[in-house]
């Protein structure tokens, strides 16, 4: 809850959030590296990535606003993220059970890692203070002019 509530505050100042985002992620690969490497300090890692999870779930929701041109940009952007975001929930555990029976019990926790150090590299792009600008047709989609469209009674 400490970081949730002191990432917005990091935001404000930031131009971009690379720094920020790439902060919070390496939390992440810290706590599933320390778990996997040091599993006896079950309790420290368990503190440490809910550090990083707090943190980078409100960096999450913060992008998609921070990413979209428009407010029904935002709501397509929140839709798909969604959308991915449950897909992945519903597999999950499913592959985490599975690669956990086929296993030693530890290739779940090294695929965390694996993940949070894609996490890390892609924070450095998503981070990025830019926002591309909202498409608008132009003059050849526009609607046809007079003098294209059909004659009328003559």
């Amino acid at each position: 809850m400490l970081t949730s509530l002191a990432v917005p505050r990091a935001m404000r100042w930031a131009r971009d959030q690379r720094g920020l985002a790439t902060a919070c992620s390496v939390v992440l690969l810290v706590g599933y590296a320390g778990l996997f490497a040091e599993p006896r300090w079950v309790l420290l890692w368990t503190v440490v990535l809910g550090l990083g999870g707090g943190a980078c779930l409100v960096l999450a929701l913060a992008f998609i606003s921070l990413r979209a041109q428009d407010a029904a940009s935002v709501g397509g952007l929140s839709a798909m993220a969604q959308s991915v975001g449950y897909l992945l929930a519903a597999v999950g555990p499913v592959v985490f059970g599975l690669l956990h029976s086929l296993s030693s019990g530890r290739a779940p926790l090294l695929l965390m890692v694996v993940v949070a150090a894609t996490q890390t590299v892609a924070a450095l792009v998503a981070g990025r203070g830019m926002v591309a600008p909202a498409w608008r047709p132009g003059p050849e989609l526009a609607a046809p002019a007079a003098e294209h469209s059909a004659p009328t009674g003559r």
